[in-house]
């Protein structure tokens, strides 16, 4: 079934060049929106149907376990013949020969359905039934797997397919393709922002509501049918004390003095409430300066401004606590050092300590000084340990602190305690707990040796204060953080979109020139095999070049948690500069890579994702602060060396009017910018990243000349 019988060209009566076919389908699929793809696919379908004199054209879509073939798209020369059945696809039920082929990925090409053999007895008669007289399918393949077929099916009659069918449906197949991935690209970046937990809003140049996300109607109650065309300031949504702020921020995006910005007000919810909530907002115009749409991210943050005022309170409190804990037991340990060594001296030390203690909030534990296995035995809890763990003090005497330790204790914190019992030293760290009842806690632990008159260790006095609360602030401030910074990738990217276009538009039309090319060769009798294998190759580079960046674009923007992984800092900065094309295209500068070699480079443990975010937005910070200078005086140099202290440095220098002392002192400060248009947050976030990963972020004026150079240190990966 697979063998092509091969008709003269005359039999076509199709009228174009295959050259002009392939132009007219990347014309096609470059000039659509991602949304009307399925209007461009029927565009597409009609032009290599009438290229071909086919009855019919399909596109069919395999379901995930490769068991049917369903019709998606499909386009009719004339109305189909009446038939007992609608064709919709294939199934294993129906036509098991022709589906199990489909699903190996192999080429369909039938000349007349009797050349399936008396071993199809079920496709032959499906295929009567829809009164399908030839066909010939190609495999069309979606990022390395088999996505479903582009085909011709012939009616009532038989037909040979020819060698222009055969290469034109070749050649179309990869179109189709590369434009059906770009759709599942933007659909999985469509899902995750309409998934994510920031609520999305679209207006249009009028600041009425197009878009209302379902997080949108979670924060704010009102469902999109309520809201939908309307201005916001048709009913209450904004609180009035902040309407006027609101009202200025609109203003300047519609009349183009900010192109994005950030703004936090209070808003209504549809139940009366007031909610604090964070607005991230960027405006998009045609080529007119036309306001097209605003497009709004939102985040309640009432409660995480509670959980920072309730922890401003709580350190300040635990801070004064503590200082007069310690003080309280600098002054017992004082009295404990005129103390003798005898027992008796040593029974009244103990119990001067456990009167110090009795009173105390936090959880006290006084153990002996016994270091091997199993470790030091409990000797006394106060009241407070009680509380916080659900041991009775009689049972607590019978045990060791390992009592407390569970699954998730971080083991390297226990072998630092151990190391600090050991050599006689005061430990500080924190570590998750675990009650009787086998619940978690997190805790910080102050412990402390106990000498007598010589200077030797009797006993521990362990402190356990419960900071739970203040983990949980911490993990919601650490979300907030990955969430802006998700939210200005996506605004990056929403910048960089005409150069992301026009970087995708680049290898189709190559694969465009290099087919028609090879397809020119072939009309004229000139074509070798090293021609055709010189322009396949070709056509595969390109087609290969699109798939990296669309992947490449993919990865930068893709909603995830902080993932930390070891990396090598120069592939990192390869792969800033490769998302970076289109913009050292559009502002015509020259980049200078100076990066030691990797083996002088110790590895970093980092996300490499928010490192390559900082980069980008370093490096487009110096491209927009060099577009006063001359071209041949735009310079974008990216440095990596071994730092000091086992750290990598990364500076980024440009050319640029440089900046004053007094801008340098404000420069890491929100919403603090030097650009017209800036939101003030980039240098912000960039900063919160690298400081996360135990690194940091500072400028400097440039050594080399006017401009100015961003140094980042970040720590090597442990060995």
């Amino acid at each position: 079934m697979n063998k092509r019988a091969v008709k003269p060209e005359t039999t076509s009566t199709g009228s174009a060049e295959p050259g002009e076919l392939l132009l007219s389908l990347s014309q096609i699929f470059i000039r659509s929106e991602t949304a009307d793809l399925g209007l461009a696919i029927g565009s597409a379908l009609e032009a290599l149907g009438r290229f071909a004199d086919a009855e019919s054209c399909f596109l069919l879509e395999f379901d995930s376990d490769l068991t049917t073939l369903s019709k998606r798209y499909s386009w009719f020369k004339e109305p189909p013949p009446a038939t007992k059945i609608t064709f919709d696809g294939f199934t294993a039920e129906s036509t098991p020969r022709l589906l199990a082929k489909a699903a190996a990925g192999e080429e369909l090409a039938l000349s007349e359905i009797a050349a399936l053999g008396s071993d199809a007895t079920l496709d032959q008669a499906f295929l009567d039934s829809l009164s399908i007289g030839a066909l010939l399918y190609q495999p069309v393949l979606v990022g390395g797997q088999i996505y479903g077929y582009l085909g011709f099916n012939q009616f009532s009659s038989g037909r040979v397919w020819g060698d222009r069918e055969y290469s034109a449906l070749t050649a179309s197949s990869d179109l189709f393709a590369l434009a059906l991935e770009r759709q599942q690209t933007y659909g999985r970046l469509g899902f995750h922002v309409s998934n994510a937990p920031l609520g999305v809003l679209e207006w249009d140049g009028n600041l009425r509501i197009t878009r209302w996300s379902p997080k949108a109607e979670v924060i704010f109650g009102w469902t999109a049918a309520e809201v939908i065309g309307r201005n916001w300031s048709d009913w209450q949504l904004v609180h009035e004390d902040d309407a006027e702020a609101v009202a200025d921020i609109t203003d300047r995006l519609v009349a183009g003095d900010d192109l994005s910005n950030v703004l936090t007000n209070r808003n209504y919810t549809k139940s009366g409430d007031v909610i604090t909530c964070e607005w991230f907002n960027s405006v998009l115009r045609d080529r007119e300066g036309k306001v097209v749409s605003i497009l709004s991210f939102v985040q309640d943050v009432t409660q995480i401004q509670r959980y920072q005022e309730s922890l401003t309170s709580s350190r300040g409190e635990l801070e004064q606590r503590n200082a007069h804990l310690e003080e309280r037991v600098v002054q017992r340990t004082a009295e404990l050092e005129a103390v003798t060594e005898d027992s008796d001296e040593t029974a009244e030390r103990l119990r001067l300590i456990q009167s110090a203690v009795d009173q105390i909030d936090e959880s006290v534990t006084i153990t002996d000084n016994q270091i091997e296995a199993p470790g030091p035995h409990i000797v006394y809890v106060n009241p407070a340990f009680t509380a916080m763990t659900g041991y009775s003090s009689e049972e607590a005497l019978a045990l060791t602190p390992r009592v407390l330790q569970g699954p998730r204790t971080d083991r390297a914190v226990i072998a630092r305690l151990r190391r600090c019992l050991t050599q006689g030293r005061h430990f500080f760290g924190q570590a998750i707990n675990y009650r009787k009842d086998g619940s978690e806690y997190f805790v910080e632990w102050h412990v402390n040796p106990v000498r007598d008159a010589n200077g030797k260790i009797t006993h521990w006095v362990a402190i356990q204060r419960d900071i739970t609360k203040r983990k949980l602030a911490d993990d919601l401030a650490r979300v907030h953080r990955e969430e802006l910074a998700h939210v200005t990738r996506l605004s990056a990217m929403g910048e960089m979109a005409s150069g992301i276009a026009h970087e995708i538009n680049q290898p189709l039309a190559a694969i465009n020139n290099y087919a028609s090319g090879a397809l020119r060769h072939i009309d004229r009798d000139q074509a070798t095999v090293d021609d055709l294998a010189e322009a396949i190759r070709q056509v595969a580079d390109q087609s290969d070049r699109a798939g990296q960046i669309i992947r490449r674009l993919r990865a930068f923007v893709t909603k995830r948690g902080t993932r930390r992984a070891t990396h090598h800092i120069n592939e990192l900065i390869h792969e800033t500069i490769a998302l970076l094309e289109t913009d050292i295209f559009k502002h015509r500068t020259q980049v200078e890579l100076d990066l030691a070699p990797n083996d002088q480079l110790s590895p970093v443990h980092v996300d490499g994702i928010q490192i390559e975010q900082v980069l980008v937005n370093l490096a487009r910070n110096a491209f927009e602060a060099m577009d006063d200078n001359p071209p041949h005086e735009r310079k974008l140099k990216l440095s990596a060396r071994p730092g000091t202290a086992n750290n990598i440095e990364i500076t980024v220098s440009d050319q640029g009017p440089g900046l004053t002392p007094s801008q340098r002192d404000y420069l890491f400060d929100p919403f603090f910018t030097t650009k017209d248009e800036g939101m003030g947050m980039g240098l912000t976030i960039s900063q919160s990243i690298v400081q996360d990963h135990g690194g940091r972020l500072r400028a400097a004026p440039n050594p080399e000349g006017p401009g100015t150079s961003f140094h980042l240190t970040l720590p090597a990966a442990n060995p």
